[in-house]
């Protein structure tokens, strides 16, 4: 590009932040504006005193995404972020008092299987291994391609092998195909339940990832996932890109369906293109002005797509240390239509929960006082579309003495609510305030068919020129991995239409 063009990136959740690595490499002038008075968007931090912890996202999967970030600008990654390989990919507690672990290694795995599962190694190696097949085509064909207008084509071209992956069966029903066990049952179910729909209507297609995480492993970046924040802030300021903090954006200016700039902090700053890393549906229904849809976008349209479930997170730090907990812990409940259905559909919160413990204190002491640890318990909870009560202290106190009351009889953790020195709460309603979630729906639209590769929403908008979207809801999906895909698929995109 002869001159630099402007680009100005709404929101610094990651997408955006990696969006602005890309863009600045390829010489463009890159201003980030934020609401919050800090980075990271809900890939956040919670700090009190010596204490500090993740707020949300703590499962570091597909690694290579991560670090292509760096070796795009031509960085080493570990001059910016350290890495540790978790040997123990989960430990898992049933209600039947019972634990066992899922570690990166095979032969330590099969060994903790067969002495809780007896025969039931071979069939979980089995459903790995197809589903891993599986992901390969998926990645080979949907997960690193863009779908735009033109490029229909691409998607057509790879129906046959679209069909390969038995899309329409549900992941639930796909694990029964191999496991007999309801509590390996469970724990598959559970993981493909990340992308915030259940297993019992999301496509076969998300059993890769129980498969991509045995396959690949688990990580953990020293200090935790917010350090993978400040690495991308600090590579930014490197290449010469600008953070603004407290800069809200109420608007985006269009002048005749082409992008020229932002309303921010009540003043109109201008550019070439806007990159919108804040939530799709907010931006649509609250950013851009009306006129812009007439006949393009319908508002009524965007409301009524289907949107992913939200989550409830309870933070604590505690004066004790608990031995019997790793980084990643999930409590097992074989109630199936309340854990794996009831935080789907309208109605109530469910009664019982599957339990994801993040535990980063296990193997880092940086994050806590000596002797101290810190946890998050996260369960899946109905969006604010769906639950039709209300969140205030009631409801939060009686989930959090639910929580507490699950986990205490548990072996090793029968005292973890005398030993809580802070305690702060996600709930859905912090998702829609602080992060402008729509409907509070944590990992933005769902993942039906219907909103998948070509029919979920693009890096662009027919007829609306120089504005672009990365995050959660566009292609390929939710998630740190894949909104860092989607910065690289759309990045591509925009260099290409400014070159």
């Amino acid at each position: 590009m002869s001159s630099k063009k402007k680009a100005i990136i709404v929101g610094a959740g990651i997408g955006g932040l990696a969006t602005a690595v890309r863009l600045l490499v390829n010489n463009f002038e890159v201003d980030i504006f934020e609401k919050n008075s800090k980075i990271g968007g809900k890939v956040n931090l919670i700090e009190y005193k010596d204490f500090k912890i993740d707020s949300s996202a703590s499962i570091f999967m597909l690694p290579k995404p991560y670090l292509e970030v760096f070796k795009y600008a031509k960085k080493d990654p570990k001059d910016y972020i350290e890495l540790v390989e978790l040997n123990t990919l989960y430990k898992v507690f049933n209600d039947e008092g019972d634990s066992f672990n899922i570690y990166s290694d095979f032969l330590k795995t099969t060994e903790s299987l067969e002495k809780v599962f007896n025969d039931e190694s071979s069939n979980y190696y089995k459903y790995i291994s197809d589903s891993y097949r599986r992901y390969l085509l998926v990645e080979k064909y949907f997960l690193n391609r863009s779908f735009f207008t033109l490029n229909y084509w691409r998607y057509f071209k790879s129906l046959p092998e679209l069909i390969k992956i038995h899309p329409f069966k549900n992941c639930y029903k796909t694990i029964e195909e191999y496991i007999s066990n309801e509590y390996l049952k469970t724990l598959l179910a559970f993981q493909c339940m990340y992308i915030g729909e259940s297993p019992l209507k999301s496509s076969n297609v998300f059993n890769l990832i129980p498969s991509t995480t045995q396959i690949y492993g688990l990580y953990y970046i020293k200090g935790g996932m917010y350090s993978y924040v400040k690495a991308l802030e600090k590579l930014i300021l490197e290449l010469g890109g600008k953070i603004h903090l407290n800069s809200n954006v109420t608007n985006i200016i269009m002048e005749k369906n082409v992008a020229i700039g932002a309303k921010i902090n009540h003043e109109n700053i201008f550019s070439d293109l806007i990159v919108c890393n804040s939530d799709f549906t907010y931006t649509i229904q609250n950013l851009l002005p009306r006129s812009t849809f007439k006949n393009k976008i319908s508002r009524r349209k965007q409301n009524n797509l289907s949107f992913s479930c939200s989550t409830f997170i309870l933070h604590l730090f505690l004066k004790k240390k608990y031995k019997n907990l790793h980084v990643h812990n999930i409590v097992l409940n074989l109630n199936k239509k309340e854990v794996l259905l009831a935080p789907f559909i309208d109605g109530p919160l469910p009664k019982e929960y599957i339990y994801y413990i993040y535990c980063p204190s296990s193997i880092d002491t940086s994050l806590t006082p000596p002797d101290c640890e810190c946890i998050n318990i996260t369960v899946r909870v109905p969006n604010l579309k769906k639950y039709k009560s209300k969140w205030n202290e009631f409801t939060i106190v009686s989930l959090k003495n639910k929580i507490l009351y699950d986990l205490s009889k548990i072996k090793g953790l029968e005292d973890i609510k005398e030993n809580i020195i802070y305690e702060s709460y996600t709930t859905p309603m912090t998702l829609k305030n602080d992060f402008n979630c729509f409907f509070g729906a944590a990992f933005g639209l769902n993942h039906n068919l219907l909103q998948t590769t070509i029919f979920r929403p693009q890096a662009k908008i027919k007829k609306l020129k120089n504005i672009y979207f990365v995050g959660d809801s566009v292609h390929p999906g939710s998630g740190i991995s894949m909104s860092l895909i989607s910065a690289k698929l759309y990045c591509e995109k925009i260099i290409s239409d400014f070159s």
